[in-house]
Formats: C-alpha cells, sequence, structure tokens
C-alpha cells in the first residue's frame, strides 16, 4: 500500500471512531431525559423542583416530595414513594456548596412502597445552600441522588 493509502485508512478509521463515540454519547443523554436526570455521578437521581421529583431506576418509579419545603434549622419530611415495593438501608444528606457533615433522616413510617422520614438541616453563611440527600437502597451499588436547594 501506498503512503496515501495509508492516510485515507487512518483518516476513516478515526472518523468512525469519533462517530462511534458521539453516537453513545447522544443516545446516553437522550436516555437521561427520558429516565429523569442522570446525576453528575452518572447514577439516577432528581432534582427537586416545586418540593417535588421522580426518578425510574431498574423499570421502578420512584416519587419523592418534600411536602412543606426543606427549612434550615427546623424539622422537615420526605417522602419517597414507587409502584414497586423497595427497602432503603440508609439515608442522609450532605452539602453540595459547603461542607456540613452528613446528616441522618429519621424513619417515621416505613412500608413497603412508602418512607416517610424527618431531617434537620443546619446553617451556613451561604444566602443559597445546595444539598443532596442520598438514598442507599438495597441491592443497589450506589446511593441514589436527590437534590435540592434551600435559602435563608
Amino acid at each position: 500500500m501506498t503512503m496515501q493509502k495509508y492516510t485515507v485508512l487512518s483518516a476513516t478509521i478515526i472518523l468512525s471512531i469519533i462517530a462511534f463515540i458521539y453516537i453513545n454519547i447522544a443516545v446516553q443523554t437522550d436516555d437521561s431525559l427520558t429516565s429523569d436526570a442522570l446525576t453528575i455521578a452518572g447514577l439516577n437521581g432528581c432534582s427537586i423542583q416545586n418540593n417535588y421529583c421522580e426518578f425510574a431506576l431498574d423499570q421502578q418509579n420512584f416519587e419523592v416530595s418534600l411536602p412543606e419545603g426543606a427549612k434550615i434549622e427546623e424539622e422537615s419530611f420526605v417522602n419517597i414513594t414507587s409502584n414497586q415495593g423497595f427497602v432503603i438501608e440508609a439515608i442522609w444528606i450532605e452539602g453540595v456548596n459547603m461542607y456540613m457533615g452528613r446528616s441522618p433522616v429519621i424513619a417515621e413510617i416505613i412500608e413497603d412502597t412508602r418512607f416517610n422520614g424527618l431531617f434537620f438541616l443546619g446553617s451556613c453563611n451561604t444566602a443559597k445552600m445546595e444539598w443532596v440527600m442520598k438514598i442507599q437502597l438495597a441491592k443497589k451499588t450506589h446511593p441514589v441522588e436527590v437534590r435540592f436547594s434551600t435559602s435563608m
């Protein structure tokens, strides 16, 4: 083969690889929109808007709500429901834009398809605080991330 044929062959292979990568990224992006929000870590989850969000995980739908919104230095409540039974092994909240440690979510009522919990958030000198609620479900490797914010 001549040098020109190697160059054309190399260019064709490189373009094919780039197209393959682009198509896979585009498909993953479309899937994340339909399954309602992949988090930064690439794990399932959602961002709470108007005290509510939902996500799908392994053909199971979940709804997360903060019925009274999240409040700083007051008790707040979270409700998690699903169309199928689920088991929460651990659930906690961490600050995203500030270090606040881990705040546990205390279970109030646990049923097969429903979890009600209570939590307290600390305050900091930031006017708008970003939070992530991490929900470790049984038989799952990584926790689900539910993001929300509070304002002072």
